[in-house]
């Protein structure tokens, strides 16, 4: 689903590279930048950014080494390289130690491996994966838009979506009612008390309060700037809130919920037309243009009238 840390050391460039924290936590930082820092780092450093360092300056001063790894790590990085031989012989204990309480990935590099190159390797490891990414999304749009032409239903469209993405997923009107799931989206739902939390409300909130941060990613679901409802993922045990987010913030999700959309426009489009029958229907009967009284009684029923029960009928001038 993403391009993580794992991914990237997986490169054949960054084979020789030794992982020395957060070993098991690679596949969990997504990498969508890269770049070259030395201390101080200031606001330099991108959210997801995967930094390559030579640590110049750091060595003899631990207080500097440990506070350069720590403003990385607030900084939001996927990860950080450090080369050894020149600058730095050795990374300190006290700045792994750090790192695996914060469970940072710090990576060492061989001195003879060029950062252009690793820049180079991994640019291109990201281009590929945004590209396999928008392949996947537009597959997904045209089993969403076939789903659609044979009359599947919103339940259908969010398993087809729970597929690709591996979380359960719900989706509900601008209301609040729920018009489609997953199949394994129930036990989510249950912990969601929707008299106290609405959709509207959503629109401030990740998630209700009541359910841990981060449990839930709500996208928007228009039709002609106008909100229709909401997608909302539920992640657990696998991909986290940030790698699901990531439908949004990489445009997949455009091809997503134009499809959804559908859903929304053609239930409104089926109401309008209700709604219009009805009109006409009351206006002849108020006009006394009845052909028969049978014919009355069973365009009724089709428009789900009761003509057993009196009606007010309020008229309004402005």
């Amino acid at each position: 689903m993403q391009f993580t840390m794992k991914e990237v050391l997986e490169l054949d460039i960054l084979k020789p590279a030794k992982v020395r924290t957060a070993v098991n936590q690679l596949k969990n930082y997504p990498v969508k930048w890269i770049s070259v820092m030395e201390y101080p780092v200031e606001k330099y450093i991108r959210k997801n950014e995967f930094v390559l360092s030579t640590a110049i300056g750091c060595n003899e001063d631990l207080t500097v080494f440990q506070n350069f790894v720590r403003d990385v790590i607030e900084s939001g990085a996927s990860g950080m390289a450090i080369a050894l031989g020149r600058y730095v012989q050795k990374i300190p204990q006290e700045v792994l130690q750090l790192a695996e309480e914060h469970e940072f990935p710090i990576v060492e590099l061989p001195w003879s491996i060029r950062f252009t190159d690793i820049i180079q390797a991994v640019l291109s490891g990201i281009h590929h994966w945004h590209r396999g990414l928008l392949k996947r999304s537009g597959d997904l749009q045209k089993q969403l838009l076939h789903l659609f032409l044979n009359r599947g239903s919103l339940s259908d469209a969010a398993d087809v979506i729970r597929q690709e993405i591996g979380s359960p997923v719900v989706i509900m009107d601008k209301d609040g009612t729920i018009k489609g799931k997953s199949h394994d989206a129930n036990d989510w739902l249950e912990k969601w008390d929707f008299r106290s939390h609405s959709p509207g409300k959503l629109t401030q909130e990740k998630c209700p309060p009541h359910l841990p941060e981060n449990s839930m990613v709500q996208l928007k679901i228009k039709s002609e700037d106008k909100l229709q409802g909401y997608l909302l993922i539920t992640p657990r045990d696998g991909p986290s809130a940030e790698s699901v987010r990531s439908y949004d913030k990489e445009s997949v999700s455009e091809h997503i919920l134009t499809a959804i959309a559908l859903w929304f426009q053609r239930e409104h489009a089926i109401l309008e037309t209700e709604m219009r029958l009805k009109d006409e229907f009351v206006w002849n009967l108020a006009k006394g243009e009845v052909d028969s009284w049978d014919m009355v009684l069973s365009r009724a029923k089709s428009l789900d009238f009761n003509l057993q029960v009196p009606y007010v009928c309020i008229l309004g001038f402005y």
